[in-house]
């Protein structure tokens, strides 16, 4: 079989080829034909445009194609009250989560975009609460040996020829808070994972130049539908910051080889139920061309 193949029902009408935007497809009286068939990056575009179901692409499988609803998707209003939903959870219930419900969890992962269309998000699930224990114990030694070195003054006095003014600016504007994260530590509190009962870790390839996008926005797709399914998730970036700075988190965690730690979430039911939408810092937007400036919106 070819790269693709066009059943009788084919129309000629070229959606395929307007769609496959590697450009591999190409109209050959009136049929698709692969000319660039070493570009595909599998995305099925050229199958799933077709209006009359006439496309079959060699390596994907005709049963993954889905029809899709229209009445299946939202109204906008619809739509953003469903965001407003989505809360960073920090107080969570003992209840564990079934397995069972994380797995059918992360299917939500599969559709979120990838550069290329690579696909090649992991995740590690950690559900032992002794494990996540000793994981935010690491963190929380990580943070505060790197209290140590910002609050030593050699340290400090290298800093900005080191890093630049505004890199050190600003490490040392969160000396406040790695301090309160190690005092509670302390108290006895969790200010890591929070006592969540699952921990997710996304993770993708150390070479891969989109790594972290294509595991934020595979991280973003489960906690959205976790809010469908009753649990709570928070991003929590002070563990990413730990596994890149310290051997002994990298350690323990115990990545494939080759792999590095991109997004972390924790997932359980929450503890209490939010009534109410909290208020958001309006969108800061700017546009090029200006408008009212000449080619701008508005503008003459």
């Amino acid at each position: 079989m070819h790269l693709v193949e066009a059943t009788e029902a084919c129309t000629g009408c070229g959606l395929c080829v307007r769609a496959c935007s590697p450009g591999c497809l190409a109209l050959e009286d009136e049929r698709p034909r692969a000319v660039r068939a070493e570009a595909c990056i599998l995305c099925g575009h050229c199958v799933a445009v077709c209006p009359v179901d006439a496309l079959r692409h060699r390596d994907l499988d005709p049963a993954g194609f889905a029809p899709l609803r229209p009445e299946a998707v939202p109204s906008p209003e619809a739509f953003r009250e469903f965001l407003h939903w989505r809360r960073s959870v920090r107080l969570y219930r003992d209840d564990p989560v079934p397995r069972s419900l994380v797995e059918a969890l992360l299917e939500a992962a599969r559709y979120a975009p990838t550069a290329t269309n690579a696909q090649n998000v992991q995740f590690l699930v950690v559900d032992d609460r002794a494990f996540i224990h000793d994981l935010a114990r690491l963190t929380v030694d990580c943070f505060r040996k790197l209290l140590g070195q910002l609050r030593n003054p050699l340290v400090r006095a290298i800093l900005t020829p080191a890093v630049g003014k505004e890199v050190a600016r600003r490490a040392l504007e969160e000396v406040p808070d790695f301090q309160r994260l190690v005092d509670r530590w302390r108290a006895g509190k969790d200010p890591i994972f929070h006592n969540a009962p699952v921990l997710l870790v996304a993770h993708a390839e150390k070479a891969d130049y989109f790594g972290r996008d294509n595991c934020l926005f595979a991280t973003y797709n489960v906690m959205l539908e976790a809010v469908t399914r009753g649990l709570g998730t928070c991003l929590i970036g002070y563990f990413i910051v730990a596994w890149d700075r310290d051997r002994r988190v990298r350690e323990a965690l115990g990545l494939p080889e080759g792999q590095r730690a991109y997004a972390a979430c924790t997932l359980g039911y929450p503890a209490v139920r939010y009534h109410k939408a909290v208020p958001r810092r309006p969108v800061a937007v700017a546009w090029r061309p200006e408008r009212g400036s000449p080619g701008g919106a508005g503008g003459a």
